[in-house]
């Protein structure tokens, strides 16, 4: 993100009814801690950790900071991280567990699969709600 001052916070939530902004660290912090946790019941801590580490991905963007102030509505904020656990950590499970949280359960085939490209995700959200899309 060129041109992004390295010392701007980046926020995962605005203040809603708790009153309270919550950071992008203390969000992914919490996510893992609670993915990881849950995941340990059936041994799959790291698929865990890579899904809750790279979920909301695209919060770190200039124009979701500014969904959060109101200017926009209707940004894709995860599909960046789904791509980033397929094709960065090679962890299909993360991939599918982020656009699961997101958009619903997708079948774990080729073209599934294929979809999380970022010249293809337009496809996803024709028809879908903005607020199902971004809602998490």
């Amino acid at each position: 993100m060129s041109g992004t001052d390295p010392a701007k916070q980046f926020f995962a939530h605005s203040k809603g009814a708790s009153g309270t902004w919550q950071t992008m660290a203390e969000h992914t912090s919490g996510v893992v801690e609670r993915a990881t946790e849950f995941a340990g019941a059936f041994g799959r801590q790291d698929d865990a950790e890579i899904a809750a580490t790279f979920h909301d991905l695209g919060k770190y963007s200039e124009l979701f900071q500014q969904r959060l102030h109101g200017q926009g509505k209707g940004l894709d904020h995860w599909s960046m991280g789904a791509w980033a656990a397929l094709t960065k950590a090679r962890c299909v499970d993360a991939a599918l567990a982020i656009q699961g949280h997101h958009i619903g359960l997708q079948q774990m085939d080729k073209r599934s699969l294929g979809l999380l490209h970022p010249s293809k995700l337009a496809r996803l959200f024709e028809g879908v709600p903005h607020q199902q899309a971004d809602e998490h």
